[in-house]
């Protein structure tokens, strides 16, 4: 799928300036608080009980809303932890709804396998578009969360949602179908104009479109919206409620989806997918029942709270606007190990597969990474950084901007140091989830054949 490269993090990696040398005396601070306040984390496999997490039930509290970043696209122990996160924030916390950054209508058939146990779920998981969570590490989630399900007792399912909003095609044809239930001849004049937003390579072609095509799509897009709100008590009597507002989200994701590719976003462009993540977030807690909590699975880059003036809002800004007190972050970082990205750039010469492992070694001494992962830290760990000192050199450490690694969709060996990011751990997290090693995440055979990758060893 063509629109997946604007799905991933970071969208244009940055040359950074060298970095003014460190105190040592700070480091030496930040590295003693580090090792006092670590919250110790025994695997980050699932499936291994809660007495080494009990601590982050004080750390999350009341809040309605936890976001999981991660430091790669692709990183086998970062899934497994959100996985073992999921686990605790059902059990111990009662959360009940998972959203993850893929697009809602390419979700809602892995939703039907862990809600109802319909369907396959490897082929479910295939089918959301976004190489980077159809992964065995994913798919264990999606299996566990079908068990909690399935077991007798529940009252409130754990339910699976997409936020993103980069699926146009899924999302027309999903209000159609529902449309062409209740007002077939409508659905049939709404197709024709909408027909465009359903073609493969959209998000490259919209541009030479004919201004009267642009104009069919906006028309097509503003009455199926109007059908849909102002009939709404009707098709909800002859449907459901349930139904009824999944045709309208689908339409929804519709129009955020051409509003995206037209570049028809204001001032903050670059961020209008975060805010529709954010917004969709928003739409997921009021379909659910009241008080209902939920789990966001995202990239650091969108879960962080940067917004003006620093740079473009983010889905975390947006939370942040929202819900306050009410939203954690969590972000994440490792020292060193595998992951699995897209090569880039891609040279003339390199016939193998885009997709690939790659492994990297300790950060730069610069980094954050480095004093995080110094000697003496543990294996894995949790920080709340809520709790650092008001002032002093650990406060002065987590205001300022260090390196810190930030990988998404792509990765080359040959400019490494770009896939560091200016970050201010203190502004940007609240808690920070941090791995000494890693390797990288396992594809699904169906993934692994079409990227044309070998078979596992």
């Amino acid at each position: 799928m063509l629109h997946l490269a604007l799905a991933m993090l970071p969208v244009a990696p940055l040359t950074l300036a060298a970095p003014a040398p460190q105190d040592p005396l700070e480091r030496d601070a930040v590295l003693a608080w580090v090792k006092q306040n670590a919250l110790p984390i025994a695997t980050p496999e699932a499936g291994h009980g809660f007495e080494d997490l009990e601590p982050l039930a004080e750390v999350i509290g009341d809040a309605r809303i936890v976001s999981l970043g991660e430091a790669t696209h692709g990183t086998r122990e970062i899934f497994q932890l959100k996985h073992r996160m999921l686990e605790f924030l059902v059990e111990r916390m009662g959360f009940r709804a998972f959203g993850i950054e893929a697009s809602y209508p390419d979700c809602v058939r892995i939703n039907d396998y862990v809600e109802h146990g319909l369907g396959d779920p490897q082929e479910a998981l295939h089918g959301q578009g976004f190489w980077t969570w159809d992964t065995q590490e994913v798919l264990a989630l999606i299996e566990w969360m079908r068990a909690y399900n399935a077991a007798p007792g529940r009252e409130q399912p754990v339910r699976f949602y997409g936020i993103d909003m980069q699926s146009p095609a899924p999302a027309v044809s999903g209000a159609l179908a529902y449309v062409e239930a209740h007002a077939p001849d409508l659905a049939q004049a709404l197709r024709a104009d909408l027909e465009p937003l359903t073609r493969a390579r959209i998000f490259l072609e919209f541009a030479g479109l004919a201004e009267g095509v642009k104009q069919g799509i906006d028309l097509g897009l503003e009455t199926l919206l109007d059908y849909l709100e102002v009939e709404a008590e009707i098709l909800i009597e002859d449907s459901s409620r349930e139904e009824w507002a999944r045709a309208q989200q689908h339409a929804r994701v519709a129009e955020q989806a051409k509003r995206l590719i037209a570049g028809t976003v204001g001032s903050y462009g670059n961020s209008w997918r975060d805010k529709c993540m954010a917004d969709n977030t928003t739409w997921v807690l009021e379909q659910e029942p009241a008080g209902t909590r939920i789990l966001l699975w995202a990239h650091n880059g969108h879960v962080k709270r940067d917004g003006p003036p620093r740079g473009y809002p983010m889905m975390g800004y947006y939370l942040e606007e929202a819900y306050g007190d009410d939203h954690v972050v969590f972000g994440f970082g490792f020292h060193h190990g595998g992951f699995q990205a897209m090569l880039a750039p891609r040279g003339a010469e390199d016939t193998g597969p885009s997709l690939r492992p790659f492994v990297v070694g300790p950060p730069p001494p610069e980094a954050a990474g480095s004093i995080l992962g110094a000697e003496g830290t543990p294996q894995n760990y949790a920080l709340d950084l809520r709790r650092a000192p008001a002032t002093g050199p650990v406060a002065d450490w987590l205001a300022r901007s260090v390196p810190m690694r930030s990988i998404g969709a792509t990765y080359s060996e040959a400019s490494a140091e770009r896939w560091f990011r200016p970050t201010i751990l203190g502004e940007q997290f609240d808690v920070l989830l941090f791995l000494r090693e890693t390797t990288a995440a396992r594809p699904n055979p169906l993934t692994r054949k079409s990227h044309g990758l070998d078979e596992p060893r």
